[in-house]
C-alpha cells in the first residue's frame, strides 16, 4: 500500500513491504518527504510514526544524516530540507505471529 498526501510545502509518500504481510515476517515502511515550496526552508523536520502493536520494531534510519528513535513510536529528528531537497525514513520490524487482517498505520511529519 502506497499513501501520497501533499500537505504544502511537505510532499510525504509512505508505502510498506511485501504486500500482503506475513506473520512473523519482517516488514519495511518507508516514508518520503520533501520540501516542495518554491522559496522556503523548512526548519527542524520531525517526523513521528506510531507502529501499529502487531509490529515490532527492529531498526529507523533516516538519509541525509537524520536521526531517528525507534519504537512503538518512531520519532526522526531530520534537520532542514531546502526548496526541493527530500529525506528517506525506513522502519524495518517483524510482524507478530498472531497478526491477522490489516493494520493502520499513521506518520505526522511537522516543521
Amino acid at each position: 500500500m502506497s499513501v501520497l498526501l501533499n500537505t504544502c510545502p511537505f510532499l510525504v509518500e509512505k508505502s510498506s513491504a511485501p504486500q500482503p504481510y506475513e506473520p512473523e515476517g519482517t516488514l519495511t515502511y518507508e516514508i518520503d518527504i520533501a520540501n516542495v515550496g518554491e522559496s522556503m526552508t523548512l526548519d527542524n523536520v520531525v517526523l513521528t510514526d506510531s507502529i501499529p502493536s502487531p509490529v515490532t520494531v527492529s531498526s529507523a534510519l533516516a538519509s541525509g544524516g537524520g536521526v531517528c528513535t525507534p519504537g512503538s513510536v518512531v520519532e526522526c529528528e531530520l534537520g532542514d530540507l531546502a526548496p526541493g531537497e527530500s529525506v528517506n525514513v525506513a522502519i524495518h520490524g517483524v510482524v507478530s505471529a498472531g497478526a491477522s487482517g490489516g493494520f493502520e498505520n499513521v506518520a505526522e511529519v511537522v516543521s
